[in-house]
């Protein structure tokens, strides 16, 4: 059967409407079912055509954003972490922060400017020395303690005045006697040999006794022993030393303070410490003294230190040892084995029936004759 050629549209056909053909038979139903399908496709490509321009959307509004992104990180560069290429979690990293030492700062670098102080923390601790400046007054007047150096300028005599010197130079040399004078320390400088005329020359020097007394009023010190030393010239030094209370338990007791008088050229005593090496020096221009209490001699030893300057003109120094009261407050000596009870007891009673204090403040041991108490 030939169906007439003309345009087709749905509506050509009615419900009672039927063709065939070679290939079957069309019904309505079979013809809105078609058309039906049709429509849906034409649907799903147009929804999906949305989804695909909205997913095109999305990445550009994304690419956007990553570049903004990239921008602020190019000029705020975040810095490396080599050493931490795994990441922690936050909550590790929120422990390590809380770990850290408060002082440094966050990225924990060190500062770069160092603390001018160490500690804010009060230290009570006894110094290891105390350097005292005494007026050249009649006493001292204040309280000594063990671990002080005091120095007095122009104790026996005005600075520029070497009249007491050269007093002292004439009145040693008219002893007459040529071996009073002895080399001493390593052949470093002179001094005079207390064994000698049993120690009686010393009566023949009034300038020496008046040094000896004006030490002893001064620092209201009993004197066991004195001493005449003579550097020559700037050659003539002393090498470091403690003198004999910080090495011989029988003067510990009974001799606490050095106290030496200088005359002549202006040389430099030095102090240094026995653990350390610390050295503190002093000058000592004509006419001065310095003294030092226990704890120092204990813990320093001290010396006439050598120098390259030329210089003919001579020093004499005149030593004393003997006691002095002293405060022992903070000492680090307390349990020296020369201050416990018994060996106290035992040098005490010794030195009342033994010891014997002379007029010009030499010891005397027994009927023995002569002295020849060295403190080295």
């Amino acid at each position: 059967m030939n169906i007439a050629a003309k345009e087709w549209s749905p509506s050509s056909f009615n419900t009672t409407t039927t063709t065939s053909s070679s290939s079957g038979t069309f019904s309505k139903q079979n013809i809105d079912e078609t058309i039906k399908k049709f429509e849906n496709i034409s649907i799903d490509k147009n929804e999906k055509q949305k989804k695909e321009n909205k997913k095109k959307q999305s990445g550009k509004e994304n690419r956007i954003h990553d570049k903004k992104k990239q921008n602020r990180n190019s000029q705020n560069p975040k810095p490396k972490n080599n050493n931490n290429k795994n990441h922690r979690s936050q909550q590790q990293q929120q422990q390590q922060q809380q770990n850290q030492p408060k002082n440094k700062n966050k990225n924990n670098h060190k500062s770069k400017h160092k603390k001018n102080t160490e500690s804010f923390d009060p230290d009570y601790s006894a110094p290891d020395c105390r350097i005292v400046i005494g007026l050249p007054t009649e006493k001292f007047n204040r309280e000594y303690s063990v671990h002080d150096i005091v120095m007095v300028p122009q104790l026996v005599c005005d600075q520029g005045d070497f009249s007491l010197y050269e007093q002292l130079v004439e009145e040693i040399q008219s002893i007459g006697r040529d071996n009073l004078l002895v080399e001493w320390h390593g052949d470093t400088h002179l001094i005079a040999n207390d064994k000698i005329m049993g120690g009686k020359w010393k009566e023949k020097m009034p300038a020496f006794k008046y040094i000896v007394d004006r030490m002893q009023s001064y620092f209201d010190m009993d004197i066991k022993a004195t001493r005449f030393n003579w550097y020559r010239n700037s050659k003539d030094w002393k090498p470091y030393h403690h003198d004999a209370a910080a090495v011989k338990a029988r003067f510990a007791l009974t001799q606490n303070c050095t106290v030496a008088v200088s005359v002549g050229q202006e040389r430099e005593c030095g102090f240094q410490h026995a653990k350390t090496g610390t050295v503190v020096s002093c000058p000592q221009p004509n006419g001065c003294a310095y003294a030092f209490g226990r704890d120092v001699n204990l813990e320093w030893r001290h010396g006439v230190l050598p120098t390259k300057k030329e210089d003919c003109t001579g020093r004499i120094s005149i030593i004393a040892w003997g006691y002095v009261e002293q405060s022992d407050d903070r000492t680090r000596q307390a349990n020296h084995p020369f201050f416990n009870q018994d060996q106290k007891n035992h040098n005490n009673n010794k030195n009342k029936h033994t010891f014997k204090k002379s007029n010009n403040g030499n010891n005397k041991k027994g009927n023995k004759k002569g002295k020849g108490w060295f403190s080295k």
